[in-house]
C-alpha cells in the first residue's frame, strides 16, 4: 500500500480516537469541545479531499491580501481547533476541571 492510499485511513483513525476520547472523558469544557470539533471537521475534510480528489485542494489564495500561503477550509479548521485546545489548556492550568 502506498502512502497516499493510507492517509484517509490514518485520518479516519484519528477522528475515531478523538470520538472515543470525547465519549469517555466525562465533562469537557466548551472551549475544548469546540476545538476538538474543529479538528475533527478539518480531518474529515482533508480525508474527503484525498479520497475523492487525490490531494487536498487549496481554495483560498492569501497572496491577494499580502500573505504568501494558500489555504483550504479544512486546514484552517485544524489550525483553529489546535489553537482553541492550547488556549483551553492554558486557561485551565491551576484550576480544577469542571
Amino acid at each position: 500500500m502506498n502512502a497516499r492510499a493510507s492517509r484517509p485511513g490514518a485520518l479516519t483513525a484519528a477522528v475515531v480516537a478523538v470520538l472515543f476520547y470525547v465519549v469517555g472523558a466525562g465533562p469537557i469544557r466548551s472551549l475544548t469541545r469546540f476545538g476538538l470539533a474543529l479538528i475533527m471537521a478539518g480531518a474529515v475534510g482533508d480525508a474527503l479531499d484525498r479520497l475523492f480528489v487525490g490531494a487536498v485542494v487549496d481554495v483560498l489564495d492569501a497572496r491577494k491580501i499580502g500573505f504568501v500561503w494558500f489555504f483550504n477550509v479544512a486546514d484552517a479548521a485544524l489550525d483553529a481547533g489546535i489553537g482553541l485546545l492550547l488556549l483551553s489548556t492554558l486557561r485551565s492550568e491551576g484550576r480544577p476541571e469542571t
